[in-house]
């Protein structure tokens, strides 16, 4: 929604070649960002209740009373995050390999 709003006034605008390919870029990144599999976390507390966690984007999380809930909300969480870091620049990581964890 938020490319698609800015786009349709970029354009109405008469924006230039440069800013359309940017944010053509820029909605790529956010298809290829979502689409990666990042570990999730969730730690319930004895109400039921919990928090989802992806950590290798730092600070991107969300609470939730139930598990189908917490991870609906995740997925928009994880889309905000992703949307915030290409916006600014911040160095995106992609997700780590499940080799490197122990279990």
């Amino acid at each position: 929604w938020v490319f698609s709003t800015l786009s349709k006034r970029l354009w109405a605008w008469g924006a230039s070649e440069a800013q359309k390919a940017l944010i053509t870029a820029s909605r790529e990144d956010l298809e290829y960002y979502m689409g990666l599999n990042y570990k999730i976390e969730i730690v319930k507390d004895e109400s039921k209740a919990g928090i989802a966690v992806i950590p290798e984007l730092k600070g991107c999380l969300t609470c939730a009373d139930n598990l189908e809930k917490g991870m609906e909300m995740l997925e928009d969480a994880k889309k905000q995050w992703l949307l915030a870091a290409l916006e600014s620049g911040y160095e995106i990581p992609e997700p780590t390999a499940l080799e490197r964890y122990s279990g």
